[in-house]
Formats: structure tokens, C-alpha cells, sequence
């Protein structure tokens, strides 16, 4: 199946894994001003182009329709059919609509291309490669504009915002932590702490609170997934004793830098957005819409649990006004427009993804195994706090990636 190499080449370049990448994270980038000459939205071009690929593939035996690949598409398919069944009682039209397209055109993109990719461990490392390569770039992009004075607006690619960005920002720095925990070569693990560093950085220098929470939390769970594998024993994994002198030097530079009166922390705007809090008299905008957002979703999911008040009907219920809005928050979100069928519906996805992985667990090796788990976590922990369902079909596509983990599990289990 696949290349049966890993190293990089031009064919890999080029691979499947690499438009399924860029229609992935399209948008981060596309509304950069050397690609407004475009009159199609590029990710429908690379939608197409991916798609047309993975038939290809297909057809050349690359990948298989299994039975768990059946079943993950049948729940999906019924959740899609409940979603335009639901229009028949929201008050929404135009944002329902532009719902309704994702949900059967991106959304299942993303899904069946980590179904694909998951069924090889080739295709999985060249994957995670190119989210490196993606993290690189934008890390490397985030720091040249805060040296030269043009990020005093907020991180941006073109018109984009800073939020999907720093999300891969975040994920390639949890694929780094991945690779810590498999190798033992000291210059290797200097660059990947180095490479870490960088990236968080990045996040930081965005301003993203919400990526570093995922990023940080995901880590988090890797390392417990870890120490669980190895019984709870005290001795903690080789990467978090790096991280941790990492820290400790580098929270002694900051700290020397700031009482120097090198660095004023107060001119970055995370740390404004953070202090606000604990200020009297103060309020933190978006923290405190977002709260508003999830009082009043609870409130209006009581008023109708079961069903749900339609899909794309937030905007009209907290405005009157059919406007692209959502609560920043997947999970009220389904609650609010589906009810507790629809989650429930969802909720399947993420069990057989859950169950899935369970099931390999003997076979594969504690890394591999506790990093698959993060690596859903992380984009779980990014969708408690912006995008709407279809503006989070990266989680998805990693609860895809957990259902049909088992080629991924099994050669890393034998070859670790």
C-alpha cells in the first residue's frame, strides 16, 4: 500500500497527503493577495483535486472500503440526513444553507482523507511531515512580522485570522513532542525542543489562548497516556524532563530580559487580553462573549432538548437576524440546533473512534498509541472555543484517523 519509503522526494511532494494538506488548512492561506486572482474558492479546487485523486488511488488498490470505514460513513451519513431534516423547523435559510453545503462537501473531504491516510503508516508519517512543514512555515511567518512591526494588528495571512494558523502552529508542536518521545539522538532531541519552542512562540506571538490551552492540554494527556502505559511509575518520559530545563532556562532568560527592562510583557497583546481578568472594573471581551454565548445556548438547548431548534438557527435566535453566529463551542452548538439526537449522533463518531483504538492498544507502542489519542484531544480542546461545527472538521478528520488506526498501531507496535 502506498510508497513503501519514508524519506522525502518529489512524488511524496506531491502525494496525495500533500493536497489533502492544503485543502486541510486552506483556510489559513487563501485569502492571501497572490491568490485573489483565483475566481474559485481554492478550496473547492483542491476539494475536487484531492477527491479525484483518492478515487484514482482507489481504483489502483491503494486503499480498501472496510467494514468500520462503512459503518463511520453510514453514522455520518444519517447525521447529514437528521441536519436536513432539521431545516423543516429552524428559522434559519442563509446560514442553514451555507451549513448544509459544508456538511456534504469540506466535512466529508476532511473525513475521507484521513480515512485513507490512516490506512497506511507511510502515508501517516508523511502526513504528520507536512504539518510540520506547514507549522514551520507559519511559526517562521508569525516571527518575521513581529520583527518588523506588522503584527501590532494581529497575526494574518491576507484577510484570514489568526485562529486556524496558530491551531497548526499548536498541532505541529504536539508532533514534535511525538517525535521526542521516539528518539534518543541528543542533537535530534535539541532541534525538537528547539523546534517546540519556536512554535509555541508563534502561538504566543498570535495571540491565541485557545491553541496554547489545546496545545498545552493535549501534551498533557500524552504524557499521563504514557505514564499509564508504564503503570503509573513515577520516572516521567525522557521529553518532559527536556521540556522541563527547557522551561527552566528559558523562564530565567525571560525573567532576567524583563527585570532588565529588555522585554515589556504588557506590549503583547496575549498578555493584555490575560490581564484584563484580574483586573477590577475590567472586563476581557472575548472571554465574556463567549461566556454570554454559553449561558444563553444552555438556556435555549433546555427549551427544546430533544430536537434542537434547527441547524444554523443561533444567529436568529441570540440576534433575530440570520447571520453567520455560533455559541464557540461544538459540543452546545450540536445541543442548541440538533438536540440530544443529534449529538448523540455525533457522539457515536467519537465512541467508535474511541472504542477502535482501544481495541489495538496491546499491539501498539505507547508513543504511537498515546499520541494518536492526543492528537484528536488537541483539536477537541481547540472546538470548546471557536469555529462552528464545520469550521472544526479537523476534528473530525482525527476522529476518522482513530477509527481506522489499526495499520498505523500495528507497524509502529512491531517496529518501536
Amino acid at each position: 500500500m502506498a510508497n513503501k519509503t519514508h524519506s522525502w522526494s518529489l512524488r511524496q511532494i506531491l502525494s496525495f497527503e500533500a493536497i489533502f494538506i492544503a485543502f486541510l488548512f486552506s483556510g489559513a492561506y487563501k485569502t492571501h493577495p497572490v491568490l485573489t486572482w483565483i475566481p474559485v474558492d481554492i478550496t473547492i479546487i483542491l476539494l475536487a483535486l484531492s477527491g479525484s485523486i483518492a478515487i484514482l488511488l482507489w481504483f489502483r488498490d491503494d486503499w480498501k472500503i472496510s467494514p468500520i470505514l462503512q459503518i463511520f460513513i453510514m453514522i455520518y451519513l444519517i447525521f447529514i440526513l437528521y441536519v436536513v431534516l432539521s431545516t423543516t423547523w429552524s428559522n434559519s435559510s442563509t446560514y442553514a444553507q451555507f451549513k448544509l453545503l459544508r456538511l456534504f462537501t469540506v466535512v466529508p473531504g476532511s473525513i475521507g482523507g484521513a480515512l485513507i491516510i490512516a490506512q497506511s503508516n507511510v502515508r501517516f508519517a508523511r502526513f504528520l511531515r507536512l504539518i510540520v512543514t506547514f507549522g514551520i512555515l507559519l511559526s517562521t511567518l508569525v516571527i518575521f512580522q513581529y520583527i518588523s512591526g506588522t503584527l501590532n494588528g494581529g497575526f494574518s495571512i491576507g484577510e484570514g485570522a489568526y485562529l486556524l494558523p496558530s491551531r497548526i502552529m499548536g498541532i505541529a508542536g504536539l508532533i514534535f513532542i511525538y517525535w521526542l518521545s521516539k528518539t534518543q539522538n541528543f542533537y535530534k532531541r535539541i532541534v525538537l525542543i528547539i523546534l517546540t519552542s519556536i512554535h509555541i512562540l508563534g502561538i504566543f506571538l498570535s495571540s491565541s489562548r485557545g491553541a496554547l490551552v489545546a496545545l498545552f492540554a493535549a501534551i498533557g494527556l500524552f504524557v499521563l497516556l504514557q505514564m499509564w502505559y508504564n503503570r503509573y511509575h513515577i520516572q516521567l518520559p525522557h521529553e518532559v524532563r527536556d521540556l522541563g530545563l527547557t522551561g527552566l532556562i528559558g523562564g530565567t532568560g525571560v525573567a532576567i530580559a524583563i527585570s532588565a527592562g529588555v522585554v515589556d510583557l504588557t506590549s503583547f497583546r496575549i498578555v493584555r487580553r490575560t490581564l484584563r481578568l484580574f483586573l477590577p472594573n475590567q472586563t476581557e471581551t472575548s472571554l465574556l462573549a463567549r461566556i454570554e454565548h454559553y449561558q444563553f445556548s444552555f438556556e435555549q438547548w433546555l427549551q427544546s432538548p430533544l430536537f434542537g431548534h434547527g441547524i444554523g438557527s443561533y444567529g436568529v435566535l441570540r440576534t433575530g437576524e440570520d447571520i453567520i453566529l455560533y455559541p464557540h463551542n461544538i459540543i452546545l452548538e450540536i445541543l442548541i440546533e440538533l438536540g440530544l439526537i443529534g449529538f448523540g449522533l455525533m457522539s457515536s463518531l467519537v465512541f467508535i473512534g474511541i472504542i477502535r483504538i482501544y481495541r489495538y492498544k496491546q499491539a501498539a507502542s505507547d508513543s504511537t498509541y498515546s499520541f494518536l489519542i492526543a492528537f484528536a484531544f488537541f483539536w477537541f480542546v481547540s472546538a470548546l472555543f471557536s469555529f462552528d461545527i464545520t469550521g472544526n472538521r479537523h476534528f473530525l478528520m482525527s476522529v476518522a484517523l482513530l477509527c481506522v488506526s489499526s495499520e498505523i498501531l500495528e507497524v509502529n507496535g512491531k517496529t518501536e
